[in-house]
């Protein structure tokens, strides 16, 4: 068959395709079933019916008074205080924690320093026990880390402080129990930067 005749074949389709669309009484979209013009009709109608009117109504009423609740149990997950995270700032920046630590606003990269204080969560089969009435509230703990640049290798390493709040029964100790390595302890090279950086 040749382009020519593929030609012809397509505008007598086309032709084809008006005169049958022009027909009398034909259309080529289907007319609505009964049951889409009943919904219609019944959405038409919504504010005629009292029941949906007042269903409607509804809508504009405020929301109510928020209900006080009170948990059984005390939340054992929910972070430290202020309170608890200047009194942990405290206790490690003493002298007799042996961290010999600088406070943030006066360190340098060759000091040593905290970065980050934040909760350990509890043992799960402390929580439990508590969680289930059978057992008392865990003890909290803290974790510490710390930048260790004075010194010639510098390092972070985390530790963990507790039990909380700080007592005589208090201590920090490296944390270790986190890491499959046994030591949070990671060498920190970035405090070679500036000598690398005359060298360029």
């Amino acid at each position: 068959m040749t382009w020519l005749s593929n030609c012809k074949l397509m505008v007598a389709a086309l032709a084809g395709s008006a005169v049958v669309s022009a027909l009398p009484g034909f259309t080529t979209f289907t007319p609505r079933a009964d049951e889409e013009l009943a919904a219609y009709d019944m959405h038409n109608r919504r504010d005629a019916n009292p029941l949906l009117a007042r269903e409607k109504a509804y809508d504009n009423c405020t929301a109510p008074i928020a209900l006080v609740g009170k948990a059984p149990k005390k939340n054992i997950w929910g972070g430290l205080s202020n309170a608890e995270v200047t009194s942990i700032l405290g206790y490690v920046h003493d002298p007799a924690s042996g961290l010999n630590l600088t406070s943030y606003d006066k360190k340098t990269l060759w000091d040593n320093y905290v970065y980050l204080v934040e909760q350990v969560m509890p043992n799960k089969t402390e929580a439990v026990s508590y969680m289930e009435g059978s057992g008392p509230a865990p003890d909290r703990y803290a974790r510490v880390a710390i930048s260790f640049g004075a010194t010639e290798t510098p390092y972070y390493e985390d530790y963990i402080v507790g039990p909380l709040p700080i007592s005589e029964k208090t201590k920090v100790e490296p944390l270790t129990y986190y890491y499959n390595k046994g030591t949070s302890k990671q060498y920190n090279f970035r405090h070679d930067n500036s000598v690398r950086n005359k060298w360029k």
